[in-house]
């Protein structure tokens, strides 16, 4: 650093800035209206200078003149590159805590410089990038933008150097793992590559690009399969690499994506979306529950709900039923809803519409046939995933010796398949108990009954038919009947509606007559529908109208009443001072006489 070259900065800049205790706010505000606006570029650069040794110097730096350094800034004064390199010099002096600050008015600066005017100070910026890396600034965001910005300045440096250089920070398990196979990237797709990662590093900070990001990185992958396939791998290391250790809140934290390169994986999960590729569905699948980053992982719902095809749907609903977080239901939510936006159908239309089939047939079966051996996978009498071995006309519970390992293994695969299907179907239907949703009788008969997989569920439910100003319950019949609780059949017409009977809109008879029709028939049904509890109204209720004394002076213990709320998706809040009292206690007294409590829609559920 020139002592010389500062004293003389500093001495110019003391005919018109206070000293620093006189700094206060009022001599800012003076200072910014009245005479910043007649100063020339020289006096602007020294005061400049003269603010950031004080913002380095820490000690006595009244903050309220950090008012003044995008002002400064905003006069684009003509900048030389001793005085950048000597803004960059008191930011290695400033304090972890004040060491921001300064960089990001030497940053500003630097941007005033030109190509012949940054080369000389490209390693002044990459030892930058490692000060924002050190510094104790608690906000990622704003170190990774300062970050950004360090790397378009060092992007001056002379040619050679590798793509990753100023673009990837090396730190977590993804940056170490990427940076080795951007090395063996080839010479002549080089300068894709590197177009590639600036693309994704510019992506917006809102939830979803623009359409001009997304045009351009159509255009940057459109008829080069070698960046497609590079792109492929990038997002496949971002699972499959071994997490290493980041310097992170003053602690260690071993993690494979990093807050320093969430942004640029974020926008190569959207440059993939864009792509096409169908392996964009399962690597989502594979990435989402190793990442911790907010970005990326909002980004991993997003792009499926902007791909809007089966498999995209399928994986949004497989991934909200695989989780209780409410910060992510809530961004499976919006990506639901962006999709069922664009097909012009509700929410749970088209979940209805993208129901996996997992490969059975018409028969609710899946053959799967090799050397001589046939695998029948198909949904057997408890509604489970079931599998029988066909070999030389018998058939076994167990693979003959015959059925070789490639079989096996892609038996076990679609075996697993199924069961996740039915799993998500069986939680997808006891849903619909909470929801006020019919359907016409021959849209119904397609989307649940003639399902292979949906139908094998939906048979063993009771379910309410509407025709004529009538209703009655009924258990569906392949058929087309629906029996009744006496052992009556019934033909609807085709203008009949049906939704999901509910134990809560009969009357005890009716529920009592099903709980014996089903013990009487020994029908297992997926979930608990006809013995579902319910809490009718007693008289004394009725009289009163408007409140219940039935549980007052009872506890609530909250943990478990949390997870099984939790468990069931139901909203729920406790704030204030009582909400913080419960958690301490882990219980809660209803107040007497108050019954005001919100419960889920159709008491019941």
């Amino acid at each position: 650093m020139s002592t010389g070259q500062l004293a003389a900065h500093r001495d110019r800049a003391a005919r018109v800035l206070p000293d620093a205790p006189g700094l206060n706010a009022d001599a800012v505000e003076h200072f910014h209206h009245r005479v910043l606006p007649d100063l020339d570029d020289e006096l602007v650069r020294s005061v400049t200078i003269a603010l950031a040794e004080r913002a380095a110097g820490y000690g006595g730096w009244a903050w309220e003149a950090a008012r003044l350094f995008p002002a400064l800034l905003l006069r684009r004064a003509a900048w030389t590159a001793a005085d950048v390199e000597l803004l960059f010099d008191l930011a290695h002096r400033a304090s972890e805590h004040s060491v921001v600050t300064v960089l990001r008015i030497a940053t500003g600066a630097a941007e005033g410089l030109g190509p012949a005017g940054r080369i000389p100070l490209a390693e002044r910026f990459r030892e930058a990038q490692k000060l924002v890396d050190a510094s104790s600034s608690r906000e990622a965001g704003e170190r990774a933008q300062l970050r950004r910005r360090l790397l378009v300045l060092a992007d001056t440096t002379p040619a050679g150097a590798p793509a990753w250089q100023r673009r990837i920070v090396v730190e977590d398990g993804w940056s170490r793992a990427a940076v080795e196979r951007l090395a063996a990237v080839p010479a002549a797709e080089a300068e894709a590559a590197v177009a590639l990662l600036d693309h994704a590093l510019e992506v917006t900070s809102g939830p979803r690009p623009t359409k001009t990001w997304l045009r351009r990185a159509g255009e940057l992958l459109d008829g080069r399969p070698g960046l497609v396939a590079l792109l492929h791998d990038l997002l496949t290391l971002a699972h499959a690499c071994p997490p290493a250790p980041v310097e992170q809140w003053h602690g260690s934290f071993r993690t494979r994506v990093g807050p320093d390169n969430a942004d640029i994986v974020r926008g190569l999960l959207w440059a993939a979306q864009v792509s096409g590729e169908p392996w964009l569905v399962p690597l989502v699948l594979d990435l989402e529950p190793t990442l911790y980053e907010p970005k990326p992982l909002n980004a991993c719902y997003a792009v499926l709900g902007r791909r809007a095809d089966a498999d995209a749907i399928a994986a949004l609903v497989r991934l909200q039923r695989a989780t209780r977080h409410r910060g992510k239901l809530k961004q499976i939510a919006a990506a639901l809803d962006e999709a069922a936006v664009a097909a012009g159908v509700s929410r749970g239309e088209l979940t209805e519409l993208t129901i996996p089939d997992a490969g059975l047939d018409g028969q609710r079966q899946r053959r799967i046939e090799a050397g001589g051996v046939t695998a029948v996978l198909c949904v057997d009498d408890r509604r489970r995933a079931g599998v029988t071995w066909e070999h030389g006309g018998a058939s076994t519970a167990k693979p003959p010796a015959a059925a070789g390992a490639e079989l096996i293994a892609e038996v076990r695969r679609a075996s697993a398949e199924l069961k996740k299907a039915l799993a998500g179907e069986r939680e997808r239907l006891e849903d619909l108990l909470a929801e006020d949703r019919d359907w016409p009788l021959e849209i119904w008969r397609q989307r649940y009954l003639e399902h292979p997989v949906t139908g094998s569920l939906a048979d063993r439910l009771l379910w309410t038919v509407s025709e004529d100003g009538r209703r009655y319950a009924g258990r569906p019949d392949a058929d087309g009947r629906f029996t009744l609780a006496a052992g009556d059949t019934v033909v609807p017409g085709p203008g009949a509606r049906v939704r999901l009977w509910h134990p809560v809109d009969a009357d005890p008879e009716e529920v009592r007559a099903w709980r014996s029709h089903i013990l009487t028939h020994e029908l297992a049904q997926p979930f608990k529908q006809a013995f579902r509890e319910v809490y009718l109204l007693t008289p004394a209720e009725e009289e009163t109208g408007t409140y219940s004394n039935r549980f007052a002076a009872h506890v609530l213990r909250y943990q478990q009443a949390y997870a099984l709320m939790k468990e069931r998706r139901w909203g729920q809040q406790l704030s204030g001072r009582l909400g913080r009292r419960l958690l301490r206690r882990g219980e809660a007294a209803v107040p007497r006489g108050r019954a005001d409590r919100r419960v889920p829609p159709r008491a019941g559920r």
